[in-house]
């Protein structure tokens, strides 16, 4: 994997330069690559290059988004030169109820991208990210259930898996990633303060959108081959090392119904989140907003 770099100005790139630079990150898997300044929704996008019959890899890059999808359908906008936004089309081997997996792997395989960024050199002269801050001061990172990317417990990306499922067969995966790459201090919304984070700030210097892509991708396309050997068992376990949710006090709020506070302590087959709770009643939470409340022991 190489280094991420620094690359001064980022933010007042041209679109070429990101198009270039996005193509050069990116092995061949990842084709056909389209790479646009910006879009409603790379997600949109790609569910109509998928419906059209795109071929697995085809992929979707945005500079900029004005109305991206998350979990829960929300939305959220990422102004030129700040984020890492792309949807990849996958069709794995996979059964419908394992569609999941396809995130998890991501997630895993961009804990490690931003790991090596934090840990490692950032800067065009090789200088340590770590450095900015001084020596051990390198932030946590780890997922939140289902596939929040947390950076020193404040979120910093999230992924998305949406499939379509036709007479019992997978066709499609869509991959989805929106990691704030570029933000400075005040490139959030004043109700989100405390709440997120970039990778920029916790690095300490500007971190290049396209090399953490290139540093994603070769991790990403390795647990996404295991997928498709049918080794699910590995992701699993890889998932599971770096989701910062298991062993942690936390409340969901389910969908349709009320909340639910207790331990976080495993997974359920379709990836849903094990909630027991203080009266011992274990409660498999499908979707909903989950919150970290206190630190694992």
């Amino acid at each position: 994997m190489g280094a991420v770099t620094r690359l001064a100005g980022a933010a007042r790139e041209g679109p070429d330069g990101y198009r270039d630079r996005v193509r050069r990150a990116l092995p061949a898997f990842f084709e056909p690559l389209e790479v646009a300044s910006v879009l409603p929704s790379t997600m949109l996008r790609a569910a109509e290059l998928a419906t059209r019959g795109a071929p697995e890899g085809a992929t979707v890059v945005a500079d900029a988004q004005t109305a991206g999808r998350g979990r829960l359908d929300r939305t959220w906008s990422a102004p030129p030169g700040t984020s890492l936004l792309l949807t990849v089309v996958l069709r794995p081997p996979l059964a419908g109820a394992d569609a999941w997996l396809a995130a998890a792997a991501a997630g895993v395989a961009l804990v490690d991208a931003v790991r090596e960024v934090l840990a490692g050199p950032a800067t065009g002269g090789g200088a340590p990210a770590r450095a900015a801050r001084g020596f051990g001061m390198v932030p946590a990172v780890g997922l939140k259930w289902p596939n929040d990317l947390l950076v020193g417990r404040r979120k910093a990306a999230g992924l998305l898996a949406e499939a379509r499922v036709a007479g019992g067969r997978l066709e499609w995966v869509l991959l989805g990633m929106g990691v704030n790459v570029g933000q400075g201090p005040d490139g959030f919304p004043p109700g989100l303060a405390g709440q997120v984070t970039s990778v920029t700030l916790a690095a300490g210097a500007p971190v290049d959108r396209a090399g953490l892509l290139r540093a994603w991708a070769g991790p990403f396309l390795a647990r996404h081959a295991a997928l498709a050997a049918g080794d699910t068992a590995r992701v699993l376990a890889d998932y599971h090392d770096r989701l910062d949710t298991l062993g942690r006090e936390v409340r969901a709020d389910l969908l349709g119904g009320g909340p639910v506070t207790g331990t976080a302590v495993g997974l359920g087959p379709s990836g849903s989140l094990v909630v027991r709770t203080p009266a011992g009643r274990r409660v498999e939470v499908a979707a909903g907003d989950v919150r970290h409340l206190r630190a694992a022991p």
